[in-house]
């Protein structure tokens, strides 16, 4: 799979997943996977008349937060794609939490992507999950003894608190995703406080 077959994946799948949908959030968290989707969607929009809106949370629970920001930034900047960021204000509270840190910081990522989502007339927010995010889910849910629904795993489009969810790679292998980063030599940085 070469750099263009995920542009047209990406194309392809906002057709039959977004209709005539024009205007996007990317969540970006500055790791290998949602670099490649700022890229593929940067990319995409010479072909069609996009709008995208570059999202990152900085929870500020790892040494490697601050540079992933700078990152997201500064690569966003380079391809004319508006950025906006937030901060965790007390990242200790959340480790305090007995739903556990991972739970909590994609609760205020969404809190975050939601109250953007509202003062814009975007279509949704496209995340980079991919085929392996979805075997991983599927085994956490399984080792927590879900239901039936739990072993679907992730929809490539659902709802979230009256967001839409769109996630164009999902069946997507993580390793066409690190080919992708070679190929376009894309910077990233891994900050598993940042995952989406």
């Amino acid at each position: 799979m070469t750099s263009f077959d995920l542009v047209d994946r990406l194309l392809s799948f906002l057709d039959e997943h977004t209709s005539s949908a024009s205007s996007f959030l990317l969540g970006v968290s500055g790791g290998c996977d949602s670099m490649v989707l700022m890229d593929v969607f940067a990319r995409a929009r010479r072909d069609r008349n996009l709008t995208g809106y570059v999202l990152h949370y900085n929870h500020r629970l790892h040494e490697r937060a601050g540079k992933a920001r700078d990152l997201v930034r500064a690569q966003a900047w380079d391809r004319e794609l508006t950025v906006v960021t937030a901060s965790a204000y007390q990242p200790a509270e959340m480790k305090r939490t007995r739903r556990g840190l991972e739970a909590e910081a994609r609760d205020r990522r969404y809190e975050f992507f939601g109250s953007v989502a509202a003062h814009l007339d975007v279509s949704g927010i496209l995340l980079a999950h991919h085929r392996r995010d979805q075997v991983e889910t599927v085994l956490l849910n399984l080792g927590r003894g879900t239901g039936p629904g739990g072993l679907s795993g992730m929809e490539p489009r659902a709802e979230r608190n009256s967001l839409t969810v769109i996630r164009p790679f999902l069946s997507v292998p993580a390793q066409r995703l690190e080919e992708y980063v070679r190929e376009r030599d894309l910077p990233y940085v891994e900050d598993p406080s940042t995952d989406f």
